[in-house]
Formats: structure tokens, sequence, C-alpha cells
């Protein structure tokens, strides 16, 4: 992947290779395995990958109607140190990757001035996806990025992942400038509903150990930063908000009345924002004839 479209100091502030490596062997068979099974629910959901560039003339009662299509140059994901979630940093990055937008930059942007290791998780996620480009960058760097990315560069995307110092101003520059952004700035509440509590098997603070799957562990290696709670028998779908919930396959369309994701046993390493997919990352241009 190419660096063309971000400002050359990027080059000293990426992580090499090695840490990548390390991270990668870090990870269990079986949380590797989660990973993957993540990218490929993406790609199934989305269809793969889309064509690129693409004209189209449509003709409909008698009107003639042509639309071009092709992905940005570039997009930036901005993650704040407390983002762990490799489940949801492949649900952002991977519809860049099917978008087939040219220049994709992931930055983790540290609490302060001293450096933070990535998550192993994370760079493990980010090397199994492809994804080459990875910096790590301080506050002040990032708002540097930014805008060097209003004043200089055509308009890309950028997407918030966790908070950090100063994002809300970054988000705002960015918009303001003519980028489209997306912010994920909290952490999703997570809820697993009765029927689903018998194929985990743990208690919901357990820490995930590589003994089995699915398990309470899994769920927190995907979702390290989430609030996860187990609701109680005689709750009513419907009663309260979740950001996803856990549950079994023949309560799935009751549990969308609480949560716009729900995911059944097995599934728990994936994500989808319903409201986003591949076509954030498109240009549509459209006309009339």
């Amino acid at each position: 992947m190419a660096l063309s479209s971000f400002p050359l100091w990027i080059e000293d502030r990426l992580v090499d290779d090695g840490r990548f490596a390390a991270a990668y062997d870090t990870l269990s068979d079986q949380q590797r395995g989660a990973c993957k099974l993540a990218i490929a629910r993406l790609e199934t959901v989305y269809g793969g990958m889309l064509p690129g560039r693409d004209l189209r003339h449509i003709e409909a009662n008698g009107v003639a109607h042509i639309m071009r299509r092709e992905p940005v140059p570039w997009a930036l994901f901005l993650l704040g140190q407390g983002f762990a979630s490799p489940a949801r940093l492949l649900a952002a990055l991977m519809p860049a990757v099917l978008a087939g937008v040219p220049n994709i930059l992931v930055c983790r942007v540290r609490g302060g001035v001293t450096p933070a290791p990535l998550p192993p998780a994370l760079l493990a996620a980010l090397e199994l996806s492809g994804q080459e480009l990875v910096a790590d960058l301080t506050p002040r760097d990032a708002r540097k990025l930014v805008e060097h990315a209003c004043e200089h560069m055509t308009k890309g995307r950028v997407f918030f992942l966790g908070s950090f110092l100063g994002c809300d101003n970054l988000l705002l520059a960015a918009s303001r400038a003519g980028h489209l952004c997306r912010a994920e700035f909290d952490p999703p509440r997570i809820a697993v509903s009765p029927a689903a509590l018998p194929f985990y098997g743990e208690e919901a603070d357990a820490t995930p150990d590589g003994a089995f799957w699915p398990s309470f562990g899994y769920i927190h290696f995907a979702h390290p930063d989430a609030e996860i709670m187990t609701l109680e028998p005689d709750i009513i779908p419907g009663a309260e908000e979740y950001s996803c919930v856990l549950c079994g396959e023949e309560e799935v369309e009751a549990w969308l009345l609480s949560a716009p994701l729900a995911l059944t046993p097995g599934e728990e390493a994936c994500w989808i924002w319903p409201d986003f997919s591949p076509a954030f990352f498109m240009e549509t241009r459209r006309a009339l004839v």
C-alpha cells in the first residue's frame, strides 16, 4: 500500500513488521481464527470486492440516468488509546478494503507523549486484513495529520474509533474541510440473553484463555473495551436499548427491537454497523439526461 496520499513524516511513526509478527504469534489459534471469521463474515455481508470505478447508463420510464462511482483516494482511521476491539476495527476497516480505497492509514493516538504499545489483537487483526500502514501517533501528531488533510488533500474519509485528546475538534475540522467522517467514540453495550447463556458456560467477567469457543472469554477478546451484561430471565425485548444482543437463533427477530445488531453463539467475534457499508468509501455522481 502506498503512502502517497499522506505526509512523508508519517513514515517515521509506522509500526515495523517485527511488531506485527510478534502480535500475531501472541494470539492463540482460536483467537486468530476469530479474526479470520470476522473478516469472512464482512466479505459475505458486503458481497466481496466492489468493482472499483463504475459507470452505468440506466434508462427507465423514458429517463436516462447516468451514475459514476469510484472509491475515494484515501481513508484515515484514528484509534483512541482506550480502543481495543479487533472486531469493531475490522468492521470499520474492511468496508474500505472492499471498496478498493487505494490509500488506507490506521493510526493509534496515544493518551499522551509516552508510547503505549498497540494491543496484539489489533495488530494481528490488521495483519490478517492485509493492512500494512499502521502508525503510532501523539495527539499533536494526530492534529498535524488532520490539518494536513484539511489543507492539502483531496476529499477522503475519516473514521474515529474511541476518543482521544482533541478528537471532537479534529472531527469538526475534517467535516468542515469536506471529508466525510464517522465517529464511534463510545464503547458498545453488549447484552447476553438468557437463552444464549448456556452456550458460554463462564461468568461474564471471565478473561480470554483460549480454551474453547464460544465463551465469555472470547466476547472479551473481541470487545475488551465494551460493557458486557447478562440479562435476567424476565427481561422483555424492546424494554431497553443495547448496541448488540447475543441471543439464541430462535429469538433474533425479537431482540432486534432492542439493538441494531444481534449475534448468535459462534458469531461473538463479528461486528457490523447496519447503517455502514463500503458505500461510505465511494464517491458517487449522478446525471439525469
